[in-house]
């Protein structure tokens, strides 16, 4: 991948300038509602996400890949999670040198009261204020940009 010099006016540009401090705002108003609320971070909720989404065992190298997290940062995650009984982790049957991470009932039951808030938040903070021409351009840059970030 090739890249372009990027020049300066572009990184003062007005939108990106309110992309950047408005995204970060609006994950800290995530972040902040989800602790409230259910006692998770952000970070939590995702990992519980994936394995809610998935109901299988998984491995930790694939969570991580899920996640896009530094496998460092997932395990520190992940045993914070064990702790409060959210998550088991236990050696893979397949490959006893590689850990595999499942949502426990309690898990579970932390998830869905976690989407509730999490969806309304979105919703509220986000959602409610777009058109769907704005979430129709929204959904164009962003899975361009992600396609173009995972190659």
């Amino acid at each position: 991948m090739t890249r372009e010099p990027v020049s300066s006016n572009s990184l003062r540009s007005p939108g990106w300038r309110a992309y950047f401090e408005g995204s970060q705002l609006f994950r800290e108003a995530l972040e902040t509602s989800l602790k409230e609320a259910c006692g998770l971070s952000l970070a939590d909720y995702n990992i519980l996400l994936i394995l809610w989404e998935t109901r299988d065992p998984m491995p930790m190298a694939a969570l991580s890949r899920a996640l896009v997290f530094l496998p460092s940062r997932l395990t520190y995650a992940v045993r914070s999670l064990k702790e409060r009984g959210l998550v088991t982790q236990e050696p893979s049957s397949a490959d006893r040198r590689s850990l595999v991470v499942s949502l426990t009932d309690v898990g579970a039951d932390a998830f869905e009261a976690a989407r509730k808030v999490h969806a309304q938040d979105i919703r509220e903070l986000f959602l409610d204020h777009l058109g769907p021409e704005d979430t129709a351009v929204l959904e164009r840059v962003f899975f361009e940009l992600k396609d173009r970030l995972t190659e």
